[in-house]
C-alpha cells in the first residue's frame, strides 16, 4: 500500500512538472532577483517614485546616487547576506539604471582568519549569483581586487571584492546595471 502511494506521488509530481514548464525556466534578467530590493526597485523608475525611502548620497557628473534609507531592512539582503548599503543610481534622464549593494569589513581577528572569512563571504556571494546567472562570467583580478562580471542581454551584473591597508579592510560589492541604449534598440 505504501509503495503504491509513493508511486502515485511521483507520477503526480512528474505530471505537474510537465504541465507547468514555467516552473523549470531560469529567472528573467528583466527582473533579476525576487528576494531582495528588486521587489520595489525597477530599472527605469524615476527618483520621485521612492519618496522618503531614499536620500541623496553622492552626485557624480550626470549620475545622481541615492542611498536606500527606508525602514524595510530586507532590501539590504541578497540571499542570506546582509549588506551595509544599497545605492541607487539615476541617469540624466531621471531613470534608475544601477542598483549597488556593498559590505565593508575590517580586520578584528588575526590576518589568517580575516582572509578566510573574506573568502567564505565572497564564495557565498559567488554561489548565489552563479545560481541566478550561471557560470558564464568574466574574471578580473589584480593585486588588490577580484571580480566576476556577467553580461545578460542589456544587464551587467558584477561581484567584486577589494581590500586595502595591508589587508586590514575589505569591501564587497554587487552591482546590477541596465544599459538602456541596448535595451531600447
Amino acid at each position: 500500500m505504501r509503495e503504491n502511494s509513493l508511486r502515485q506521488l511521483i507520477i503526480f509530481l512528474i505530471v505537474v512538472l510537465i504541465a507547468c514548464p514555467a516552473l523549470l525556466t531560469a529567472q528573467s534578467t528583466n527582473t533579476p532577483i525576487s528576494d531582495n530590493g528588486f521587489r520595489i526597485f525597477n530599472f527605469g523608475d524615476s527618483v520621485e517614485q521612492y519618496g522618503s525611502d531614499i536620500c541623496i548620497w553622492d552626485p557624480v557628473e550626470n549620475i545622481i546616487r541615492y542611498k536606500y534609507c527606508g525602514n524595510d531592512t530586507s532590501m539590504c539582503k541578497i540571499g542570506d547576506i546582509r549588506f551595509d548599503d544599497v545605492v541607487l543610481c539615476f541617469n540624466g534622464e531621471n531613470r534608475l539604471f544601477s542598483i549597488n549593494f556593498s559590505l565593508y569589513m575590517s580586520q578584528k581577528t588575526a590576518l589568517k582568519e580575516f582572509t578566510k572569512l573574506q573568502n567564505v563571504l565572497y564564495e557565498k556571494m559567488l554561489v548565489y549569483l552563479v545560481s541566478m546567472y550561471g557560470r558564464d562570467y568574466e574574471n578580473t583580478s589584480d593585486k588588490e581586487s577580484v571580480s566576476k562580471t556577467w553580461t545578460k542581454k542589456s544587464m551587467i551584473i558584477k561581484l567584486a571584492m577589494f581590500g586595502g591597508g595591508n589587508n586590514y579592510w575589505c569591501r564587497f560589492g554587487i552591482s546590477f546595471r541596465k544599459n538602456f541604449n541596448e535595451a531600447d534598440q
